[in-house]
């Protein structure tokens, strides 16, 4: 089905013969890739460029560029949203690399946002067969476009005698860049402006320098350190990681950061223990006994819900170093107490996390992933369904959906016999409360709740 708004891309030029030939199978490249993180190929259409050319069709796609979305909501973008954002660039660049096929132009331009927020590679204006074509394409100008530079990997930019062509480690230093930005919302090489500053970025490029690190906390150690194995010299000893190692690397930091937040409070409350927990306290590895209990998170709470279905809670609080929360041992005598900020400050996580999934190798985890994610892709407004893998060869994954409605409504479908003989004593969390959306009261970003559903048998 064509959607109903589409992109033209039209030669601004009258191609030779070797071009058509370049088209061709470019757009016969294009054709076979099947990818939620590739924009797909629609057709070809004419009238909209030089007479005798043709003009490739693509959707739409309504958020536009990664970096004109990162100008527009990224100063409001969660850790966990730009880890997302990450693997979906990473999987697409991996689908590209397996194919086997060579970006060789990516930036933030050639990163498109769609409507649900899912990051997807476009523009294969440098995309070569590896071992394949030879010279540049006809459909996009150099990698080395006015702009591009600062995403740019140094070997490309050898003696200008010589045609340079790009490699899958020319990407991962790319990605790099791409990581750079979506973790900071600033350019690589950003502290370089003005008409000059191409210039400049080649001159440090060509004598070994990377990109500064921005002054950022959303830059941990352990991000700087990847993006720098991304920047390593061709000549380094120890090379760039692969787009497995990354797309794996980031699913575990999906998995580690789903459920936490570096801003708030995390509070844990039990039927048999109070607990006075301060704001840099960590989750427990397993959840608390008792009903969970909820109060609405405004700058006054209003009288609690009990919702029996579930185990435990945590939840998340605005940040008041001078403010602990204090939860009785009795049920229902949570305190009122006033906050200064309101906690729809914190964006919501619409991800599903399951867990305890049995020890699965070879061909069963394969049918077991298959399982879930035919399980999943039904529900209404799933996005996507991330795998990743404990120490112990446990499996777990997480759900993502388009938003906080659509995740709970899975919740509350799935949580039944629909999940048996698939996952046993195992567990879904949520990462904002499922009392809240019950009873249809206004939402609250930032409360949450670890649901446990039946216990199965083996």
């Amino acid at each position: 089905m064509i959607p109903s708004q589409v992109a033209v891309k039209a030669l601004r030029f009258l191609p030779s013969a070797d071009d058509i030939r370049r088209i061709r199978r470019e757009i016969k490249i294009w054709m076979k890739l099947k990818h939620r993180n590739i924009v797909p190929f629609i057709g070809v259409t004419a009238r909209f460029g030089p007479p005798e050319t043709i003009s490739l069709v693509s959707p739409w796609i309504p958020n536009g560029t990664l970096t004109n979305f990162l100008d527009t909501y990224g100063g409001n973008s969660s850790l966990i949203s730009k880890l997302w954002l990450l693997h979906d660039v990473a999987a697409g660049l991996n689908y590209l690399h397996s194919f086997p096929l060579i970006h060789g132009d990516l930036t933030g331009s050639n990163i498109l946002i769609n409507a649900e927020g899912m990051a997807c590679l476009v523009d294969f204006g440098l995309s070569t067969v590896i071992g394949g074509l030879e010279g540049g394409s006809s459909i996009a100008p150099s990698s080395c476009r006015p702009g591009a530079i600062r995403w740019t990997a140094p070997e490309l930019l050898g003696d200008p005698e010589i045609s340079y062509l790009p490699t899958p480690k020319s990407d991962i230093y790319s990605f790099g860049s791409v990581m750079l930005q979506i973790l900071s919302n600033r350019f690589p090489w950003y502290t370089d402006r003005g008409i000059m500053a191409e210039f400049r970025i080649i001159a440090k490029l060509l004598v070994g320098e990377t990109p500064p690190r921005p002054d950022d906390p959303c830059i941990s150690e352990k991000h700087w350190a990847l993006i720098s194995e991304c920047w390593r010299p061709i000549s380094s000893t120890e090379s760039r990681p692969t787009t497995v190692q990354l797309v794996d690397t980031i699913s575990k930091d999906i998995a580690n950061c789903s459920g936490e937040t570096n801003d708030a409070c995390r509070v844990f409350r039990s039927e048999k223990s109070p607990l006075m927990v301060h704001k840099d306290s960590h989750p427990p590895s397993k959840p608390l006994p008792g009903p969970m209990r909820h109060r609405q998170q405004q700058p006054k709470l209003s009288r609690p819900t009990v919702d029996d279905s579930v185990d435990s809670i945590f939840a998340f609080y605005p940040p008041d170093p001078e403010n602990k929360t204090v939860v009785p041992h009795a049920p229902g005598e949570l305190l009122r107490q006033e906050y200064t900020e309101p906690c729809h400050r914190y964006p919501p996580i619409n991800t599903l996390f399951v867990d305890n999934l049995p020890r699965s190798t070879g061909d069963y985890g394969d049918y077991l992933e298959t399982r879930l994610r035919a399980l999943f892709s039904l529900r209404p407004g799933y996005r996507r369904l991330l795998f990743t893998r404990k120490s112990d060869g446990r499996m777990m994954c997480f759900v993502d959906f388009q938003d906080v409605h659509h995740a709970t409504m899975s919740l509350n479908d799935l949580t039944g016999s629909t999940l048996d003989g698939l996952i046993r004593n195992g567990g879904i969390r949520l990462t904002y409360s499922k009392t809240c959306m019950a009873s249809r009261r206004p939402y609250s970003a930032g409360t949450g709740a670890y649901a446990t559903p039946p216990s199965f048998e083996a």
